[in-house]
């Protein structure tokens, strides 16, 4: 079953579904679901993306179950641990309302995470608590700053950045 729907920006977009009962699904609750759903999709995107999951370290079922995994835990221990420092970032932006929301860098949070781990999970000199202390503060020395509603049309890709994509999808995939 397909389904269109216009966006907020004017392009139409279009939903493929194995639901193809009309009556018990009518294409209305679709476009709701489907927002709800896009943090998921962002999820995954990240998750892909960041630790570049296709880069597996070896061939094996079991080494890729295990690259697979492994990178799941980080991504969630990361969603845990930055949380209040997230949190404290929006308490403060209600005191001083601006045109753009703090929000916890990433990038950032990934390698403070990935240079304090071993020591957060095994260390017994050092306690769990201030490790997560001094974690939180550096999650807050430097917030990424997104402006809310804003949308930046999207530019097609130059025929060199086309080469390198494909370049690069060819030293993946042998």
């Amino acid at each position: 079953r397909l389904m269109k729907f216009k966006l907020p920006s004017g392009e139409t977009e279009v939903l493929l579904m194995t639901l193809c009962d009309r009556e018990a699904y009518p294409n209305a609750i679709f476009f709701e679901v489907y927002g709800l759903c896009w943090n998921q999709e962002t999820y995954y995107k990240r998750v892909k993306s960041i630790f570049e999951v296709e880069r597996f370290s070896g061939q094996t079922e079991q080494t890729i179950r295990q690259d697979f995994y492994g990178v799941i835990l980080l991504a969630t221990l990361e969603s845990i641990v930055t949380q209040d420092a997230q949190d404290e970032l929006a308490n403060h932006e209600q005191a001083t309302p601006l045109m753009t929301e703090a929000k916890v860098n990433r990038a950032d949070s990934y390698t403070i995470l990935l240079d304090r781990l071993v020591e957060l999970l095994l260390d017994k000199k050092s306690s769990s608590e201030s490790i997560l202390r001094e974690m939180r503060h550096l999650f807050l020395i430097h917030p990424m700053r997104h402006r809310p509603h804003r949308s930046a049309p999207r530019r097609p890709p130059t025929a060199s950045e086309q080469l390198a994509f494909h370049l690069y999808r060819k030293r993946i995939i042998s």
